[in-house]
């Protein structure tokens, strides 16, 4: 009900009868630090979501940590199509084989992490530093909390400052929102660096609430912390 209040489309749900929704709970602690208990639940099943038309000029498609064979499935489905996407396997990397993560991130428009799973990423594969993942997908985002973020091309390394918020409360969900924000600004068109930009001012709103999902902005608003951060065009 929650998503259709915001006009979300459904047809990407697949209900599974007996089963409960993936639950996650995460315990912070004053410096920010996690632990997290996950229950799969329904996402121990394949999504089973089949893409009508997709326009690769157009289209931009993400692969996050959710179900191990939609994981392994989507990559060559994308990379068949023709359709940019961004491998995002966070909490999944320790149960994917550096095999299959070099497989799957190659290819790929961007891989985007935090430095925690970025050092995982690159044991897993092998790797002695970041760039080389240049060698397997053009643009390597890596997000550092308060710090801010990377975004690492051939042409150098550019840091984008975090967005100065007097209440910080909780970071849970900080990076689900840099992401949602940067996906709607490429969306539109917009550089790469805007679109993380714009998703380090959605992650803004995240941290002044406890809790994911109890944040919200109106347009004005956002571009005033825009302004303040990035200045204006």
């Amino acid at each position: 009900r929650r998503m259709q209040k915001m006009n979300m489309p459904l047809e990407g749900i697949r209900h599974v009868p007996n089963e409960f929704t993936a639950l996650c709970f995460i315990t912070t602690d004053r410096a920010d630090n996690q632990i997290t208990g996950f229950c799969p639940s329904a996402m121990n099943y394949p999504c089973e979501y089949e893409f009508g038309q997709v326009d690769p000029g157009k289209d931009l498609a993400i692969i996050a940590a959710g179900n191990m064979s939609d994981m392994k499935r989507y990559p060559a489905f994308f990379k068949k199509q023709g359709l940019r996407y961004i491998y995002d396997p966070s909490q999944q990397i320790t149960s994917i084989s550096g095999e299959e993560l070099q497989e799957s991130v190659t290819g790929s428009f961007m891989f985007i992490s935090n430095d925690y799973e970025l050092e995982m990423m690159l044991k897993a594969l092998g790797m002695a530093n970041k760039e080389e993942l240049l060698e397997l997908t053009p643009h390597v985002v890596t997000t550092l909390g308060s710090q801010g973020s990377l975004l690492l091309t051939g042409e150098g390394e550019i840091h984008i400052p975090a967005v100065f918020t007097e209440e910080l409360k909780d970071p849970t969900g900080a990076g689900d929102s840099l992401r949602g924000g940067m996906l709607a600004a490429l969306h539109r068109g917009e550089s790469l660096v805007k679109a993380i930009q714009t998703g380090t001012v959605a992650a803004s709103f995240c941290v002044e609430k406890y809790g994911t999902q109890e944040h919200c902005f109106d347009q004005k608003i956002f571009d005033y912390r825009f302004s303040n951060t990035f200045g204006r065009e």
